[in-house]
């Protein structure tokens, strides 16, 4: 198959997931933060010629009804934040070992895990969660875990990956796509009894370059977006190909990256020297810069109508 031209696959995904937006004024985009011990949701605004972040709603552990109080302490360098149901809830996971879903709106935590150095986190159907334990070195990690969201903390399958950084649920193949150091995994999540499961490996890609961090699965669900410690790619599932996504061109380290559904601007963060967080924002199409009043590791856009905020 000939090699697609990636802007014209970008622009094709841009315009096929923003299409319903345009039809709709009533669509407010919102970004969500962390890396700190709180999230932070709130809109960019143009101010005095430049843009800056304007804090809407915080999420802080110790503030957040239902979370154990063994647990608080676990979510002091949160590394996701990750909205589901359009918004209405966030999967927020922690390298301090802290896994929770939490209402927005109220900051309620409708679920809560202890999960050995969390990266990431997704929502299944029929209210399952899989988080990806990263790297542990002998420790509980290096592997992907299987809770249900009605029971809090039990654990009901796992997958060994090595340091899994990514997790998305893909509805229309109806599969898991995780996102190791050196490859993407695409599993199969199936029940074997009232409370069994089993994940199951299809297949494996190994990936490009290693160091595999941020896992994005298109808003149309045709591709998915991955970063790696030098270079950020589009993977093809159709024919299982990995492109260089050339708007990164010459970028590296690049730790999360989100593409706003409603107008196709990209945000995404990127370590500063010698550390894993950064102080700003970067935005493509069109480039700007975000300068943060705190440190931060990922940033997600999405969208809500005014008709679904609380």
């Amino acid at each position: 198959m000939p090699r697609r031209n990636n802007e014209l696959l970008l622009a094709i995904t841009l315009a096929m997931c923003c299409a319903g937006d345009l039809r709709s004024a009533a669509r407010t985009s919102h970004l969500l933060i962390c890396g700190s011990a709180q999230v932070l949701e709130g809109a960019i605004e143009r101010h005095h010629g430049g843009d800056v972040f304007k804090t809407q709603w915080v999420w802080r552990p110790e503030r957040s009804a239902g979370l154990p109080l063994r647990l608080m302490s676990d979510f002091a360098g949160t590394d996701e934040c990750k909205p589901v149901d359009d918004g209405k809830e966030i999967l927020i996971t922690s390298s301090g070992n802290g896994l929770a879903l939490v209402e927005h709106g109220t900051g309620n935590t409708l679920f809560y895990a202890a999960v050995r150095n969390a990266h990431s986190a997704a929502l299944l159907p029929d209210g399952l969660i899989v988080a990806a334990a990263s790297f542990s070195h002998g420790g509980s990690g290096d592997r992907l875990l299987l809770f249900d969201r009605k029971i809090s903390e039990r654990v009901l399958a796992s997958f060994p990956l090595t340091g899994a950084h990514g997790v998305e649920w893909d509805p229309d193949r109806n599969v898991l796509w995780a996102l190791g150091d050196r490859e993407l995994a695409e599993i199969a999540i199936s029940q074997t009894g009232i409370t069994a499961f089993t994940m199951t490996l299809k297949r494996s890609f190994s990936l490009p370059i290693r160091g595999g961090h941020d896992l994005v699965l298109a808003h149309d669900n045709s591709v998915l977006f991955l970063t790696t410690s030098a270079q950020v790619f589009i993977f093809h599932p159709e024919d299982a190909s990995f492109s260089p996504f050339e708007v990164f061109s010459g970028i590296s380290n690049v730790k999360s990256l989100s593409i706003n559904p409603k107008d196709g601007q990209i945000v995404y963060t990127k370590s500063e020297r010698g550390v894993w967080w950064t102080y700003k924002l970067q935005l493509l199409r069109p480039a700007s810069e975000v300068v943060l009043s705190e440190h931060a590791y990922k940033a997600r856009w999405y969208v809500t109508s005014h008709s679904d905020r609380r």
